[in-house]
């Protein structure tokens, strides 16, 4: 295997990409993610690489992104290195199964492509790859620069391969076009049946990068940034939040059942709303505060201005009583990893209890937004809890409508509670300028609490 940083902005996070057969960085070269370096890993033939190693202790988060065989060498790579801090972990395009009848390329096509493999025949494939002359005249202006014996070679080698069923877990979240002709479109259903987070869509095998990079990750410093500045209004203008946060600490007042936690940590404090509805009702014998931007000192406890997905990694093991978080892990790369990795650290009996949005937040403005985090319903959430051995599950939903007396004021909301940071930048004038052209006037907030038993 190979690695190359195909761009840099000096950033201390990392878009890992793990190309497919064939690949070298060329066709991922255009790629740029606010807030991440990007660096494509490549060429199959061996399963590991010292520049990776070399390169990866560099970054304090790494994101993964593995697309067609890449899929199935990312997960053995995952396997081999689970001291690096990897959050997000996105499947395009490919199965744990590299050659197989039913869950991954068919037996008889993956050997008519290796054994009859040549420039004209490789041609082809490429056709099939991208779908359309459209996306092949695109794709060809920035095509591999491999030799075909070492293509060859590289077949061969993702041949032996072992499928990896019992890493079904690997991945976060798995996206499946819908006209795959390399990998056929049913063989992955198959192959993922049984995973809690697949979305389909509409792409041939060679998938539209940009838009996954864009939907998988989160610019942290600008989401920082924005509830940074918005800190001195949030208290006044976050009426939503502010009920949320309360329901959520009658919720977890409640689930304790009159016993104090010991060790309570509180994930995404922001301005102290849980913290101050919390500490009302419970006395914890120690707690401590994370927020990606600084915590207001006023609150007590033990302040550490992190990020909650990386910084959870460095808790030991059944260290903790409870865990809470309002309206903060939407913003997570990795909401799934985090809650696996709070599994981890909660102590038998210890609880996690957070609130979060369903996929129907904000419907009002989904029509504008370019982008805006990933929001799961509660039977995905069900599914991904189900994935560790919490004794209970409990899961239920709000819904809370803000009236506003023009659209103007509905964005001045947003900006005051830094909600502004689902939308990347500059970029965000075009949604608010048909917003302001609509006369959108409501919005919906529509939260979903968890609580989980360890």
């Amino acid at each position: 295997m190979k690695i190359e940083l195909t761009y840099t902005s000096d950033s201390h996070r990392l878009l890992l990409i793990f190309a497919g057969w064939g690949m070298d960085p060329q066709p991922f070269r255009h790629l740029t993610a606010n807030g991440y370096d990007i660096a494509v890993a490549f060429d199959h033939r061996s399963a590991e690489c010292a520049d990776i190693i070399n390169l990866l202790p560099r970054y304090s988060e790494i994101c993964l992104l593995a697309w067609s065989f890449g899929v199935a060498a990312a997960a053995h790579f995952l396997r081999n290195h689970p001291e690096l801090p990897i959050t997000a972990k996105a499947a395009v395009n490919g199965t744990l199964f590299p050659v197989d009848d039913t869950k991954g390329i068919p037996r008889a096509i993956f050997d008519g492509t290796m054994n009859g493999l040549n420039e004209r025949t490789l041609a082809k494939f490429d056709r099939r790859m991208c779908g359309s002359a459209e996306r092949l005249s695109a794709y060809n202006a920035m095509h591999p620069r491999r030799d075909i014996n070492e293509l060859a070679d590289e077949l061969k080698a993702i041949d032996t391969l072992p499928a990896a069923s019992q890493m079904d877990d690997t991945f976060d979240i798995v996206y499946i076009g819908t006209s795959d002709h390399i990998i056929p479109t049913a063989n992955q259903q198959n192959a993922w049946s049984s995973h809690p987070c697949v979305k389909t869509i509409d792409s041939p095998h060679l998938p539209d990068f940009d838009h996954i990079i864009s939907s998988m990750l989160t610019d942290k410093g600008l989401v920082a940034g924005r509830f940074g500045r918005s800190k001195t209004s949030y208290d006044d203008e976050a009426i939503a939040q502010r009920r949320i946060a309360s329901h959520l600490a009658e919720l977890t007042v409640s689930a304790i059942d009159g016993k104090d936690p010991i060790n309570m940590l509180e994930v995404g404090t922001g301005t102290g709303m849980l913290t101050s509805a919390l500490l009302e009702r419970i006395t914890p014998n120690a707690l401590t505060l994370w927020d990606l931007t600084e915590i207001p000192r006023h609150l007590p406890g033990k302040h550490v201005t992190c990020d909650a997905e990386t910084k959870i990694r460095e808790i030991p093991e059944r260290s903790l009583d409870l865990i809470v978080s309002s309206s903060a892990i939407q913003w997570f790369n990795s909401p799934s990893s985090f809650i696996h990795q709070c599994h981890r650290t909660l102590a038998s009996g210890g609880l996690l209890a957070l609130s979060t949005f369903s996929p129907e937040n904000f419907h009002e403005l989904q029509p504008y937004l370019p982008s805006q985090p990933e929001y799961y319903d509660a039977a995905t959430w069900r599914r991904i809890l189900s994935r560790d051995n919490w004794k209970e599950i409990n899961i239920s939903t709000g819904r809370i409508e803000l009236q506003f007396t023009s659209s103007r004021e509905l964005i001045e909301h947003l900006r005051r509670t830094g909600v502004n940071a689902i939308t990347p930048s500059a970029q965000s004038l075009t949604p608010l300028r048909h917003i302001l052209a609509d006369q959108v006037t409501s919005l919906t907030y529509s939260p979903l609490y968890i609580l989980a038993r360890r």
